[in-house]
């Protein structure tokens, strides 16, 4: 269906009256020029001629009228089927007029409003006509009257010109609505004699703009009052905008990152893991999660956690933390474990010396210390054998008596099979409590070698015991984070060549557990030919020097036969001389990375490919000051500039 209007074309009064006259003249000439020499040469007598002349008259008279008739009723038709496409195309612009939804006003040149569509008294809320006769710009907001008046005196000062922009103009209710408007000047038009002003409300466009901004600036405060390091890179690697420090970067003497290539500024190692994690995060659209060692001009070699996102089809952000600090107390709450456990295995240890009765079925305690009290309760004066039987809930062997029952036990230790007894006993005290004493004891022997009464000590490792499962729960969680951070962990000892995976390793790697080799000829095999003489090289130097980081990127051969890109770094841990004695690290599958910063890139090509070549002037300005911020080629060749 056309949606166009029709406006006919319908011969004026002027022009039909024309056209008679014209043909009534023409028919009158012809018949008195031909018709009396026709009659002179016919007629027999002057009487025939009277009689034909007469006829001839009338004939005229007939005939003229006749034309006449066929032309006024042909007039009229045409002029009824014009008036009847006139009718409906006013029915049809009239609809629009009305139930449209852009508000039309017209105003004079001071700005009273002279008509207004239907659609404003719908979208403002006033009565009909209510402004009709005054000044459109009291609905303006205060703070738009000053430069929409400036533009309207600009308008009226070039007939025909026109104007847009966006104010906000004040509704029935008392709120404020946002409108665009576009602004005509046609005074001069005799068919109007008024400006013409476009607008529709834009205010729901208007109040999502003022949230995204709103959002934008609360995530540019919770920014700066977190203190991670924030990146943006292309899929190249070339920064695109950073929220740092120049203290934090290891290059302070730029005076910017952006446009600069983080490969052409950083170590090689650090470049290139930078490069496969931006590739695995555009490749794979998640999260990345790596860990890396950077030196810092006046801080040394920090550690950094980073956490890399696709941010668009072709680049990425990543928020890094210093976790230097945490990463030395690891270490020092694992030293501090550790002297802990030896504290507690030489400290507090309480004395004892016993005697067997009845061929060794009977126990008699000749001495016992006086921290016996502090662990059961009771005092060196009340303790004896059954007594301590009374207590002991249950009896765990250690070390080389573990897997023997405990009768079997007592007879290795007895015979000479096992040199030292130890074990570890969960007691109830006197007030209730639960302790749990590590008892260590030899045999006396007799000249024949016959035992005859043990020497040992009890030592309440109740606080160790409970260390340990703290320790465990530990492990467990930390086993657990790296399940859900998916970072492979490994220990490796340099001297033997062993190496232990964690047990993520068959979910990041896929290969099962059985094919996952023990030693570190298995990973030089799956590293990817071209990386590997690098990858070894630059362990290998770091293994023998004195650094106690090392960390690399590389390719790693999955189960599928693919390829993963892996950020790999591990700690060194060496002996007082100097020596590595074991490599605790982690390897993080970046592939992901570079898959999301190609879509970034992709979607902000398309972007600036449509608004550079839409043919539409386009153009970003800015709403407090009207500055241009971005125009595209269309915009800048019809406005002159370049």
């Amino acid at each position: 269906m056309n949606n166009r209007l029709h406006f006919p074309v319908v011969s004026s009064p002027n022009q039909s009256a024309s056209t008679i006259a014209l043909i009534y003249l023409l028919v009158g000439g012809l018949w008195i020029l031909f018709s009396d020499q026709l009659a002179a040469e016919i007629a027999p007598n002057q009487a025939a001629l009277t009689t034909i002349s007469l006829y001839k008259g009338w004939g005229y008279v007939v005939v003229t009228a006749f034309m006449l008739y066929r032309l006024i009723r042909r007039d009229g038709t045409r002029l009824k089927n014009a008036g009847e496409v006139l009718r409906i195309d006013e029915e049809r612009f009239r609809a629009l007029i009305e139930y449209g939804s852009d508000d039309i006003s017209m105003l004079d040149a001071e700005g009273n409003l002279l008509w207004e569509s239907p659609a404003v008294i719908r979208n403002l809320g006033y009565p009909e006509n209510a402004f009709v006769g005054r000044n459109i710009f009291e609905l303006v907001h205060p703070d738009d009257q000053a430069w929409t008046n400036a533009l309207y005196a600009k308008l009226l000062q070039t007939p025909g010109s026109r104007q847009d922009g966006i104010i906000r103009l004040r509704h029935a209710d008392g709120t404020w609505r946002w409108v665009e408007a576009v602004v005509t000047n046609m005074l001069d038009n005799p068919s109007v004699q008024a400006i013409v002003v476009n607008y529709h409300d834009v205010t729901g466009r208007k109040v999502a703009e003022e949230k995204l901004r709103a959002s934008e600036e609360r995530a540019q405060v919770m920014l700066k009052a977190i203190p991670d390091l924030v990146f943006r890179l292309d899929r190249n690697g070339v920064f695109l905008d950073y929220k740092a420090e120049v203290s934090d970067l290891y290059t302070p003497s730029e005076v910017t990152l952006i446009g600069k290539r983080n490969k052409d500024i950083t170590p090689p190692e650090f470049g290139d893991l930078i490069e496969r994690k931006i590739d695995e995060t555009l490749t794979s659209g998640e999260m990345q999660l790596f860990n890396y060692q950077l030196p810092i001009l006046g801080q040394g070699l920090r550690d950094y956690e980073a956490r890399m996102i696709a941010s668009g089809s072709d680049e990425v952000t990543a928020i890094v933390r210093d976790i230097t600090e945490r990463k030395h107390t690891e270490e020092a709450l694992r030293e501090s474990e550790t002297l802990y456990r030896q504290a507690i295995e030489v400290a507090g240890a309480v004395p004892y010396r016993e005697s067997y009765y009845d061929n060794g079925s009977s126990i008699k305690y000749e001495f016992i210390g006086e921290g016996i009290r502090q662990i059961t309760g009771y005092g060196p004066e009340e303790f004896n054998a059954k007594l301590w039987d009374t207590l002991v809930e249950e009896v765990i062997l250690v070390d080389d008596l573990q897997g023997y029952s405990l009768d079997e036990g007592i007879q290795r230790v007895r015979s000479g099979e096992i040199s030292i007894w130890k074990c570890e006993h969960r007691i109830r005290d006197r007030a209730g409590n639960i302790h749990w004493v590590f008892e260590a004891a030899v045999e006396l022997r007799d000249e024949h070698g016959v035992s005859h009464g043990s020497i040992g000590t009890y030592q309440d490792i109740t606080a160790r015991k409970q260390a340990e499962a703290k320790l465990r729960d530990s492990e467990t969680r930390y086993r657990l984070a790296t399940l859900a951070t998916r970072d492979v962990i490994w220990e490796w000892r340099p001297d033997t060549g062993q190496l232990t995976w964690a047990e993520n390793a068959q979910n990041v790697f896929g290969y099962p557990p059985e094919e996952v080799g023990p030693t570190d000829k298995w990973w030089d095999d799956h590293i990817h030919p071209e990386d590997r003489e690098r990858v070894i090289s630059r362990l290998t130097t770091v293994v023998d020097g004195s650094e106690s980081i090392w960390l690399d990127e590389y390719r790693f051969l999955l189960k599928d036969g693919t390829y993963a890109y892996i950020s790999d770094h591990g700690y060194i841990e060496r002996d007082i001389n100097g020596r590595a004695i074991r490599i605790i690290g982690a390897m993080s599958n970046i592939t992901e990375r570079q898959q999301a910063e190609d879509k970034l890139r992709e979607s902000e090509a398309r972007f600036a490919s449509i608004f550079h070549t839409n043919p539409t002037r386009v153009s970003i300005t800015s709403f407090e000051d009207g500055r241009f911020l971005d125009v595209n080629e269309s915009f800048l060749e019809s406005s002159g500039y370049s």
